[in-house]
């Protein structure tokens, strides 16, 4: 199905408010949306996937709102209808749709791949119900009249009624209350009998003529210049702010700039009290040169640091260096102490001799300190990357232990035990693995260091593995043993009886039994050689000088089959086998070593150069014959059909050279020099003028010919095409055969078996009529 960018038709059918007539109906931003889909012209049928997204632009422009994708939309007949939801997006300014869509291949719509997008995106318009909204932002018109026609007094009408007034309004009707200056312009008439004004006692009216002034005559009053006799004032108390500021108050931030001294003989003769929640804090502050900002702090639950601790803070850091926690706990570097000590940061506690250090950067350590040259020498040290190290102060393994000029020893030992088992390393060095009562040693294992030889038995092993003893090994049912004084020999175990499956004896002798395998996925009866590192998997050489004997002897008994399976990639490719008296060399191909300057193509049919050499180079060794592709007809000097080098990953070489199809079966380039005539198997081949390649015999065109193969396969040639060199090419299966047909020959021995055949008929029938008589 192909969908064209141009397949999708929509038109939007609803609007994004809702029905004036559904005025109490949530009404969200969803809107639905109708379309048609066609695929190559043709209203479209089946599921499909749609996705949506908003522009501000017809081209270009930005996204708005989120991209919608509708998976598997069902489509019939090519008519579809969705319901679509932006957002909050529609505020006036246009909106245009894209629309993409693909055939729905069973993803998801979180898989963003295969969309076709239309070439033009979709302008979105109002429909009727759109000039209706619940809300809207700022409109030009209300009832017909711009916004400032409501903003306007002047356009108002009628009375508005009291109970829509300001408090701050003044009525006739009610008792007033100003809390502002009131300043009249005319004098006021008080109708009133009572006194017109009430100043309250702590008031002043500037310029106000009073009889009396808080209830006192203003004799009772001194002038500007009088003074009185502190002792004479015996009542009242005098506010704070008739005070001198070099009076401390309780209620203030007070700044005593010389000593106090407090001498009591309570206990506790200062207690700070706060009602803070974040605490109570002491602050120190030397005002000399290089003085800093301390400060002592009992922290409550409001503070950050959490409750109930004390804090000695360096307010300069902005940072707590020293806190006691409610639990007694003592933090360095830490307000939140974990245990009675809890340091966080570079920690360095020294003794006079010894110091427990943990510098920034470096690994913790335990260690001396020479009292001399202040040098520190570790003794024990765990690195940042948790190494441990003990006599070195840079580990570089899980446990280091280093010591210089003595051996290092780790024994492992219960207390009640009457020996344990040391682990030891010497200067050679080799590692020990000995049994110790912690005085003596017996040495079990030794590795040396230099050659990585394991020893048993022995402290100077000769060999990867050297073991001076009696050996067994037991895997599960199999077992390699070397009892002292007996043969050296591997076989089967059960758990309770060893079942010897090959033994070397003390002379050299060397027996396989019967039933045994040595390595594969084989059954009982079977062995299996294997040596992919080698130059062979099995190498056999004569140890015997009777010349009566064979090299090697594969010997079936009791019936005819496969005696050798040739297998590639584990599937059999062919093999020999013996029937009765006959062995078979089953589907194979023998081959000739060549050289050339050149590869050929698979197949390629050959011809002898006579420019040959020795495998290897080697005087003596076998030829390896000098070749090219053949290039005439009938060409007396093929050899055979290119298959490849020796070896096909190393490069061409006499030792390496390339391998010639020349016996039995195999496959050959063929070409056809009549037309269209077909080969059929049996067919004689000889070379052609097209280079490389073979052609089936013409007898006519070639009374004597130089046959290189017969055709083991039909090839119909209206079935091959012509290739670019306007020839027809093609590889069939052969049997490679060499030989010389002399057609003059044969038809000169047919025409005579004819006159001779006539002449004995002729003689038979004079013989019938009597004019022909046997004397």
């Amino acid at each position: 199905m192909t969908l064209l960018a141009s397949f999708l038709r929509a038109v939007p059918v609803a609007a994004i408010a809702g029905l004036a007539s559904l005025a109490t109906a949530q009404i969200d931003t969803t809107f639905s949306y109708q379309g048609e889909l066609l695929t190559d012209g043709q209203p479209a049928t089946g599921a499909f996937d749609l996705r949506f997204r908003l522009f501000d632009a017809a081209i270009g422009g930005g996204q708005v709102g989120q991209t919608l994708c509708i998976d598997g939309q069902s489509i019939d007949q090519g008519r579809f209808a969705v319901l679509l939801n932006f957002g909050p997006v529609f505020g006036g300014a246009a909106r245009f749709l894209e629309i993409a869509v693909r055939t729905d291949a069973g993803g998801s719509c979180a898989q963003t791949e295969g969309f076709t997008v239309l070439a033009a995106r979709l302008p979105l318009t109002a429909t009727p119900y759109a000039v209706h909204a619940l809300s809207a932002g700022d409109a030009l018109l209300l009832n017909g009249q711009p916004p400032a026609f409501y903003t306007s007094a002047t356009n108002l009408t009628g009375t508005l009624p009291d109970a829509r007034l300001s408090p701050n309004v003044s009525f006739l009707t009610g008792a007033q209350t100003f809390s502002g200056l009131k300043t009249f312009t005319s004098p006021p008439t008080f109708a009133s009998n009572g006194a017109p004004f009430v100043v309250a006692a702590n008031g002043r009216v500037a310029n106000l003529n009073a009889d009396l002034l808080d209830g006192l005559d203003s004799t009772a009053f001194a002038g500007v210049v009088h003074t009185h006799d502190a002792s004479a004032v015996v009542s009242g108390t005098l506010a704070d702010a008739r005070l001198p500021a070099s009076i401390a108050r309780r209620n203030a931030t007070n700044d005593l700039t010389a000593n106090q001294v407090i001498t009591t003989p309570d206990f506790t003769p200062v207690v700070l009290r706060s009602s803070n929640a974040s605490g109570l804090n002491i602050t120190m502050q030397p005002l000399g040169a290089g003085g800093r900002a301390w400060s002592l702090l009992a922290t409550a639950s409001g503070n950050a640091d959490g409750a109930g601790k004390f804090l000695l803070r360096d307010l300069v850091a902005g940072t707590a260096r020293l806190s006691v926690d409610d639990g007694g706990n003592v933090g360095v570097g830490t307000t939140a102490p974990l245990e009675r000590l809890h340091v966080v940061g570079p920690m360095h506690v020294a003794s006079t001799t010894h110091e427990i250090s943990y510098p920034t950067g470096r690994a913790f350590q335990i260690g001396e300190i020479n009292t001399t040259t202040l040098d520190f020498n570790g003794r024990f040290t765990i690195a940042a990357d948790g190494d441990t190290g003990i006599g070195t102060g840079s580990p570089f393994a899980d446990l280091h232990i280093a010591r210089n000029g003595v051996n290092v020893d780790v024994l492992l030992k219960r207390t009640e035990a009457q020996h344990g088992f040391n682990f030891g390393v010497n200067g050679a060095p080799k590692l020990f693995v000995s049994r110790s009562d912690g005085t003596s040693f017996d040495d079990y294992v030794t590795i040396d260091g230099p050659t990585g030889f394991v020893g048993i038995g022995t402290t100077n092993p000769i060999a990867l593995l050297h073991v001076d003893g009696p050996v067994h090994l037991l895997g599960g049912a199999q077992a390699l043993t070397w009892p002292a004084g007996q043969q050296f020999r591997i076989g089967s175990f059960n758990g309770t009886t060893f079942t010897p499956r090959l033994s070397v004896g003390a002379g050299g002798d060397f027996n396989i039994f019967a039933n045994t395998f040595l390595q594969g996925a084989i059954t009982a009866g079977q062995g299996s050689f294997n040596n992919p590192a080698g130059p062979g998997s099995l190498y056999v050489t004569q140890a015997t000088t009777n010349a009566s004997q064979g090299i090697a002897w594969f010997d079936r008994i009791g019936s005819d089959g496969p005696v050798i399976d040739i297998l590639r990639d584990s599937v059999k490719i062919g093999g020999i086998s013996a029937a009765g008296t006959v062995v078979s060399y089953n589907p194979f191909t023998g081959s000739h070593y060549a050289t050339a300057p050149v590869d050929f193509e698979y197949a390629t049919l050959l011809s002898m150069t006579g420019q040959n050499q020795t495998f290897g180079d080697r005087p003596g060794a076998e030829m390896v014959y000098g070749v090219r592709a053949t290039t005439a007809a009938n060409d007396p000097a093929c050899i055979g059909s290119f298959l490849g080098r020796l070896t096909p990953g190393s490069a061409h070489s006499t030792a390496n050279p390339h391998l010639v199809m020349a016996v039995g079966n195999g496959e050959m380039l063929v070409t056809t020099h009549d037309g269209l005539s077909p080969i059929a198997p049996g067919d004689l081949l000889i070379s052609s003028d097209l280079p490389g390649h073979a052609m089936k015999l013409d007898p006519a065109r070639f009374p004597v010919a130089h046959i290189v193969a017969r055709a083991a396969e039909p090839l119909d040639w209206a079935n091959v095409p012509v290739n670019g060199s306007g020839a027809r090419s093609a590889r069939i299966s052969v049997f490679f055969t060499q030989f010389t047909r002399d057609a003059t020959a044969q038809e000169l021995a047919r025409e005579n078996a004819a006159l001779r055949a006539r002449l004995e008929n002729l003689e038979a029938r004079l013989r019938e009529t009597g004019a022909l008589r046997d004397w």
